[in-house]
Formats: structure tokens, sequence, C-alpha cells
């Protein structure tokens, strides 16, 4: 599920959906991945984004170690069969 939370309330580990403000504010050259690194996470404060959308399902399969490796079925995987 998506949820729309401050900068100051991220923490490693979470998957960022997407940031507020436009592409050309954003620091990143992706709009979305899993805020693994604490210098990504510095770079997002001094940033002044001052929201994201976070994914907390991806969240949850992070706190049991498996959004790292994750595997998507090959039924999931197999969208135009």
């Amino acid at each position: 599920m998506l949820h729309k939370i401050e900068v100051s309330e991220l923490e490693l580990g979470m998957f960022i959906e997407s940031m507020d403000g436009s592409w050309f504010e954003n620091p990143f050259w992706r709009l979305e991945f899993l805020l693994q690194k604490p210098k990504q996470l510095a770079t997002l404060i001094d940033s002044g984004i001052a929201w994201v959308t976070i994914d907390d399902i991806l969240l949850a399969l992070r706190q049991y170690g498996e959004a790292q490796n994750f595997l998507i079925p090959s039924s999931i995987m197999c969208l135009r069969c």
C-alpha cells in the first residue's frame, strides 16, 4: 500500500515510490528506489523535498530481508503470456 510521509519520517529500508516536486528538483536519477544508504537519506533531507510516497509492501519484505534479492514468481513476470 502506498503512503505519503514527510522526508523526516524516512528510514533506511523504505521503498520510495515517488517524491513531491518536479523531476528537475529530484536529487536522484531514479524516481523509485530502495533507500539503502545513509548518504541517500541525507541527500533527501538536504534536498528540500518535503514529502515522499513509500510502498509499505516492499518495506515489509525488506524487514524480512527479502527486498535485496526479491524474486517475483514467474506467473507474475509473464504478463504477456
